[in-house]
C-alpha cells in the first residue's frame, strides 16, 4: 500500500508494477542500467492509484470475490478515514478455508 503521511490509502504497488524491469532484463538491457533507469522512477508513476480496498467488517466471501473478479492477490483493508490497518492476501483466504475444512471434515 502507498499512503500519505496521515496513513491515508492512496495507491498500491504489486508485483505486476514493478516486474517490467524482469521484461527489461529479458530484453537483453544490462542490469546496471536496469537498476539506474529504476532508480529514477517515482511510486506514484507505477502505483495503481484508488485501489479497491475492504475493511475489517468485509466478509471474507466478499474480499476473496472482488480479488478473483479483478485479477487480484491482496487487498488493503482500511478503517473509516482510510488509513491502512491490514492486508488481506489469497494465502490469507486459503487459510481460513483449510481451517474451515478441518472445522468440518464432511465438506
Amino acid at each position: 500500500p502507498v499512503v500519505v503521511d496521515t496513513g491515508e490509502l492512496r495507491g498500491i504497488i504489486t508485483q505486476g508494477d514493478i516486474r517490467g524491469a524482469d521484461i527489461m532484463r529479458v530484453a537483453g538491457l544490462d542490469p546496471v542500467d536496469i537498476a539506474q533507469a529504476l532508480r529514477n522512477v517515482k511510486v506514484y508513476e507505477v502505483m495503481t492509484e484508488d485501489p479497491i480496498a475492504v475493511t475489517p467488517e468485509t466478509g471474507l466471501r466478499e474480499a476473496a470475490l472482488l480479488m478473483i473478479e479483478n485479477k487480484i492477490g491482496g487487498l488493503p483493508v482500511i478503517d473509516e478515514n482510510k488509513r491502512v490497518i491490514g492486508i488481506i492476501t489469497e494465502s490469507d483466504l486459503f487459510e481460513a478455508l483449510v481451517q474451515q475444512l478441518e472445522a468440518h471434515p464432511r465438506f
